[in-house]
Order: structure tokens, then sequence, then C-alpha cells
């Protein structure tokens, strides 16, 4: 396979990510099937079994999208870029392992390694959405690994704060997850296409 044709792939696999992300949280949503319970639908018996493999899938197709990120940037990118690609792949890989993990034993310390992992991922890619500002890697929207990352990074960062003011494990209100939830889908879903119309004819063969 040519580099051209893997980092095109890989773009296409980011923007997967994101639809994966919103299947994974649908089969989640859905109640365990009972007969006896109306709001339960036959697709249930399915859906719901299906929320972590779905996630699995989702990071998998992150993880190759950073992978083609760092395909095809690395060279040309700062050190900050390059910290932050290698950031984020570390990042996508603990979360790959964390999720399989939560879908054999929901317990400590998957969810840990899940979160740390997303964590990792977000910076890195911040990192690297920084870099690309400012040395124009794509034609168009450079924020956008930005956009990807910072959100899911204030919300930890306010959770945590909530937690120290009210001293109290204390929850931040659904529709701010809604938001950073559907803001990083986007933002996943136009970095793919972005990256996979990104590749150019005189990329030579990947080694």
């Amino acid at each position: 396979m040519t580099q051209s044709k893997w980092i095109k792939m890989s773009g296409w696999l980011m923007a997967l990510s994101g639809l994966f992300i919103v299947l994974s949280i649908f089969a989640s949503s859905r109640p365990v099937f009972n007969e006896a319970n109306a709001a339960s639908l036959p697709i249930d018996r399915f859906l719901k079994p299906a929320a972590s493999p779905l996630m699995v899938i989702s990071i998998l197709c992150l993880t190759a999208g950073v992978l083609g990120l760092r395909s095809r940037f690395f060279a040309t990118a700062s050190r900050l870029g390059r910290t932050g690609l290698v950031i984020s792949l570390v990042g996508t890989v603990a979360a790959v392992v964390g999720a399989i993990g939560l879908g054999i034993v929901d317990q400590s310390p998957w969810w840990q390694t899940l979160m740390l992992g997303v964590t990792a991922a977000m910076l890195g890619l911040v990192l690297f959405g920084i870099d690309a500002q400012r040395k124009k890697f794509f034609s168009t929207a450079n924020f956008l690994p930005i956009l990807i990352g910072l959100p899911w990074l204030a919300l930890l960062l306010a959770d945590i704060l909530l937690d120290v003011v009210t001293k109290v494990n204390s929850q931040l209100p659904d529709i701010a997850f809604a938001i950073t939830t559907a803001v990083t889908i986007f933002g996943l879903i136009a970095l793919g296409v972005l990256l996979a119309r990104s590749t150019t004819k005189s990329m030579t063969p990947a080694t």
C-alpha cells in the first residue's frame, strides 16, 4: 500500500470513529431487553451487548487516524506537533486496552485506563492542533484538532474543580457532556475527511 493510500484510508477511519461513537452511545442508552418493559424493543437484545465492542472499534479507528496524521505530518511538524502525535497515539492505545477491559469486567482499573487514555489522546490532539494552526498543515480548518480535544479537557478540568469546590463527588449537568461529545464527534468526522483529502500524488510508498 502506498503512503498516499494509507493516509487516505486512515482519514476515513478517523471519520468513521465519530460515527461509531454515536452508535456506541445509542446502544449503551438502550435498556436491557425485557418483554415486561414497554420501552424495551426486540433489537435491544443485540444493541446493549454491542455498546462495548462499538466503543472499541471507534477507538481503533481513531488510533488509525492518529497514525495517519503521523504519517502525513510528522516530518514537517515541530517538536510540539510531534510530541502531541506521540502522546495522542499512546493515549489511544491505552484507551483501547481500557475499553476492552471494561467489556470483560466493568470495574477498576479499566475505567481509569480508558479515561486516562482518552484524556491523553485529546491532549495530544490539542498540542498537534496548535502546531497545525501555526504551520497551516491543511488548506483549511487547521483548528479542528484543537476543537476535538479542548472541550474534553475543559470538561475534565471543570469536573475536577467542581469536586474540589463542593468537596463531594459531584457531576456536571448532562447537557455539558452532550455538547462536548457532539463537538468532539463533529471534529473527528471533519478532521478525518480533511486528512483523507490532504494526500498528494508526490507521496512515496510507505516503508
